[in-house]
């Protein structure tokens, strides 16, 4: 592991700001009536796959103005609104209008390496057309040339529960029964994806994933992986974290060029049912406030992820933060809580690029290890009756010198080509040190907004978001 420091830096984070409109809504014909001088719309697209597109959409108009938007490869986008409308009109009144000033949408069914525009207008529910159209073009990637996704008959992928890999234990895996020898790689996604991407955008995301998981391996242990060392033959079995919901088990087909060679299997749709909270869980859902032993604080909420597993922690460094959940994983032998070192995703920093975002623990020098299995603190209950958390500790020999590390403090951090920032000002008030006094929050002093469960592939770009202003951690 590699150890950072940063010991002086100054910060300042300027977080996009959501205006929200509390004017009584219209009804839609005085709505319509009035947006019939002018709607402009914006468009921009988040990603785009073999299959499929999505286009962020967003107007100036009401939230209740109507508008309606197609895909389509007509060079002529008049003559394509006006065919768009005829084809509405068939059945008389038009339904289904979107009325959302903001919105992604997903189109799904496109052909590979086409070129699209994407085309949105203002459109009332007897068809009549207003405000200003607007379209965006984008062209769907190409598949690996030669391929063509088939279903192999000599895989058969099935959920198996809980099972033993080595010596360990793990509550969910998938096998992969096969009568051949075409190497495959086993992987699970959540049914919403595979419906919403489809197979081939999917298989490109699995190899892109494992790709980037064997480079980082091969940096951090010296070693010189390929992708062929994670494949299988014959029968085989894997194992994975499922979050409770609808999952399906896949085996996808790489050929001698280590490549996607079309071929894959899918499992029966996997339920996972959540189990019931318990007491000692349950408890420390809601509003906290956390006091270090410099009697600093933060405010934060715990709310369920995975019920007797663990919660999402938001709250933490204040609005400045607002959509950055940390995961805190609950061990309920002990009735504690345990927070690692985590990637809580990667951000857009305008000019400077993008990089992930981390929320860590540091030394009192400042010092972290940018490593996922390093603790960041363990919380629960003393004896006394009290809530309180500990910052993780370590000592090993290095040299025949004795070294150690002890956190004190935990907060955000990114790391944009090779240098680390804070991307709050919580670091000129100063963070809660360790040991933290935690109490309830009362509803006058609680700061923290409740999580919000977001679950994306690698392929989907929702999670984007621009840190405007930040100052880099010397």
């Amino acid at each position: 592991m590699k150890l950072f420091n940063f010991i002086s830096a100054a910060c300042t984070l300027a977080m996009s700001a959501f205006v929200f409109s509390c004017t009584p809504p219209a009804s839609q014909d005085e709505n319509a009536a009035d947006s019939l001088k002018d709607l402009n719309f914006t468009l921009s697209v988040k990603s785009v796959g073999t299959d499929y597109a999505e286009v962020k959409v967003s107007h100036d108009g009401e939230r209740n103005d109507t508008w309606y938007g197609f895909v389509t490869t007509e060079s002529d986008l008049d003559a394509a609104i006006d065919a768009k409308v005829d084809e509405l009109l068939v059945n008389g009144k038009i339904t289904g209008l979107k009325k959302t000033t903001t919105t992604t949408v997903t189109v799904n069914e496109l052909e590979p390496n086409t070129d699209y525009d994407y085309v949105v207008f203002g459109l009332t529910s007897d068809g009549t057309v207003y405000g200003t159209p607007k379209s965006v073009s984008f062209t769907t990637l190409s598949l690996p040339e030669g391929v063509t996704y088939k279903v192999n008959s000599a895989w058969t992928v099935k959920y198996t529960g809980a099972g033993v890999i080595g010596d360990k234990t793990y509550d969910h895996t998938i096998t992969v029964t096969s009568t051949d020898r075409n190497p495959y790689l086993i992987t699970a996604y959540p049914k919403e994806d595979v419906d919403k991407y489809g197979i081939p955008a999917i298989v490109e995301a699995e190899i892109e994933y494992c790709e980037a998981f064997i480079a980082e391996y091969n940096k951090a242990n010296n070693t010189n992986y390929d992708l062929s060392a994670l494949l299988c033959q014959g029968s085989d079995m894997d194992a994975f974290y499922m979050d409770p919901g609808q999952w399906y088990g896949l085996a996808i087909g790489v050929g001698e060029d280590l490549k996607p060679n079309g071929l894959y299997a899918i499992s029966d749709v996997i339920t996972i049912q959540e189990d019931e909270m318990t007491a000692e869980y349950k408890a420390w859902i809601g509003d906290w406030v956390l006091t270090g032993s410099n009697g600093k604080k933060q405010y934060v909420t715990f709310s369920k992820k995975v019920a007797d597993k663990s919660y999402n922690m938001t709250g933490y460094e204040g609005e400045e933060t607002e959509g950055l959940s940390v995961e805190v994983l609950w061990n309920a032998e002990n009735h504690a809580w345990v927070i690692y070192n985590q990637i809580i995703g990667t951000y857009d920093f305008g000019s400077s690029g993008s990089g992930p975002v981390w929320f860590l623990g540091t030394d009192a020098e400042g010092s972290f290890f940018a490593d996922e299995d390093v603790p960041v603190c363990i919380g629960g209950m003393y004896e006394d009756g009290t809530l309180g958390a500990i910052g993780y500790s370590e000592e090993w020999e290095e040299n025949g010198t004795k070294q150690s590390y002890v956190v004190s403090k935990m907060n955000f951090v990114v790391n944009l080509n090779n240098s680390w920032y804070y991307i709050s000002g919580t670091y000129n008030t100063g963070f809660p040190t360790f040991p933290l006094t935690i109490t309830p929050a009362t509803k006058s002093s609680a700061k923290a907004k409740s999580a919000k469960k977001v679950r994306t592939m690698s392929l989907a770009s929702d999670s984007v978001k621009e840190y405007k202003v930040f100052a880099e951690m010397k």
